[in-house]
């Protein structure tokens, strides 16, 4: 008697579990939450008296405000992936355009219903504004939850893994950590695996490495796909320069396009105004406790107050970056001596643990990253943001590699990416400078905000600190 393969139309059980279980049903419910204390504030905010008159919450006989941008919100989400299994659902800036394109929405279905007569525009602007910073710390809370959970091996969406033996360890742990995807089986080749062990072991996707796939014949492909699993081909090299390339077929090829870089024109005026006002904040509120340092010091180790380093700026144009003063007067002579000592398996950067030219106050300085605190004068100045990759000494930049000044396409900054997640951790400088491309391919306000308090954590915590 002929076998006969599953029926494919057949419903199958779909997992909404991304990271850890019903993660979907939860970011629906946070979005609905932060939407709603959006508007509530807005409320408050905007109106003089309470808007009884104003269906802003009414659900049956004619639809509220609210609901109505909860709706546009969840329809534009899915469109654009804030609901799928992937990276989009934490993108800050795939928010904005989808909270943009609802408050349009709703704009125009109160216009056309005339339920929002005499209200003000305030309204609608600042339940826009608080929209994405709740949507947005939201997403970021659960990002950071995910994370935990897939380091505690919670991930709960099993895959079978077709690669090659070399390849299937990293990628494994990758998964493991980042994804919350969990590799449950292995295949070194492209053979057809049987199809009710896939079901037994509960597999959800199956994926293939791009060597692989390169082997596999047309048929080889039918046959995986006639499986009745979701299919991803993994490219060669795990950790992109340029994520943010964009798939576009011509003529029937797929093709990768990469646009300039961010940070340019509009996006540029937007971070540089950002970054004058926090440090003039900034400055204000610290005066005190910088005044303080200043005598500490002087106090410890008589001599100046503060250190002023040639670094590349922007295009690689040299500028004076400003520090508190944390080393012997004589330090940068004294260098030469210590390079043999220098922990960065590359040698690019130069780190050493315990360095002599420490002073006792600058030893506490350097823990508490309080001896950078001057730079805000150099963003006041515009050499410097306050989030970029971090300006490197001239002896380190020495050392690089052509590819490696990609970095200078940008203000430096004062925190980055890599102080963030690589914090005071032993690398080859290539793995540092993905850090920086990461940051000036993601580039957004909210990512700026994001990092900024990751720093403060990070500070906090006295995490990598040297």
């Amino acid at each position: 008697m002929l076998e006969t393969a599953t029926d494919l139309r057949l419903p199958r059980r779909i997992r909404l579990a991304w990271g850890y279980p019903h993660l979907a049903l939860i970011l629906l419910l946070a979005d609905v939450m932060s939407l709603a204390l959006a508007w509530k504030i807005a409320e408050r905010v905007s109106l003089q008296e309470p808007a009884e008159y104003v269906l802003i919450w009414e659900w049956q006989g004619q639809a509220g405000l609210f609901w109505v941008s909860w709706i546009c919100y969840l329809l534009v989400g899915l469109a654009g992936g804030l609901y799928r299994f992937g990276d989009d659902w934490h993108n800050t800036r795939r928010h904005l355009h989808s909270l943009t394109l609802t408050y349009l929405g709703v704009l125009l279905f109160s216009f056309l219903t005339r339920i929002a007569d005499g209200l003000p525009r305030s309204l609608f602007i600042t339940a826009w504004g608080l929209s994405w910073v709740l949507v947005s710390l939201n997403r970021h809370l659960l990002k950071q939850t995910q994370r935990y959970l897939n380091h505690h091996n919670h991930a709960i969406l099993p895959v079978l893994l077709i690669a090659h033996p070399q390849d299937q360890a990293l990628i494994s742990e990758n998964w493991r950590l980042r994804s919350g995807y969990r590799v449950v089986a292995t295949l070194a080749e492209p053979d057809i695996p049987d199809p009710s062990l896939l079901s037994e072991l509960g597999i959800q996707e199956i994926q293939v490495t791009e060597p692989i796939y390169q082997k596999m014949s047309g048929a080889q492909l039918w046959s995986l796909r006639s499986l009745g699993y979701r299919v991803r081909v993994i490219p060669s090299r795990l950790t992109p320069l340029h994520p943010q390339g964009k798939l576009q077929t011509i003529a029937g090829i797929p093709t990768v396009e990469f646009s300039p870089p961010v940070l340019t024109g509009a996006d540029f005026f937007v971070k540089r105004v950002f970054d004058f006002g926090v440090a003039l904040v900034g400055l204000v509120l610290l005066s005190p406790l910088m005044l303080g340092i200043a005598v500490v010091i002087y106090l410890d180790d008589p001599g100046p107050i503060f250190y002023g380093g040639w670094r590349p700026g922007l295009g690689g144009r040299p500028f004076r970056m400003w520090k508190f003063r944390t080393m012997v007067k004589n330090a940068e002579a004294l260098q030469p001596q210590l390079e043999s000592q220098n922990c960065n398996p590359d040698g690019v950067l130069f780190k050493i643990p315990n360095d002599p030219r420490l002073t006792r106050v600058g030893r506490w300085l350097r823990r508490t990253s309080l001896d950078e605190l001057p730079q805000l004068f150099n963003v006041l100045r515009g050499e410097m943001s306050l989030v970029g990759p971090r300006p490197l000494p001239m002896r380190d930049v020495e050392r690089f590699q052509p590819w490696h000044h990609a970095r200078h396409q940008v203000l430096p900054g004062i925190t980055g990416l890599w102080q963030v997640r690589g914090r005071g951790n032993y690398v080859h400088f290539d793995e540092a400078i993905i850090y920086d491309l990461d940051y000036i391919q993601q580039w957004s306000i909210g990512l700026d905000i994001q990092l900024i308090l990751e720093t403060i954590w990070v500070v906090v915590r006295g995490k990598g600190a040297w």
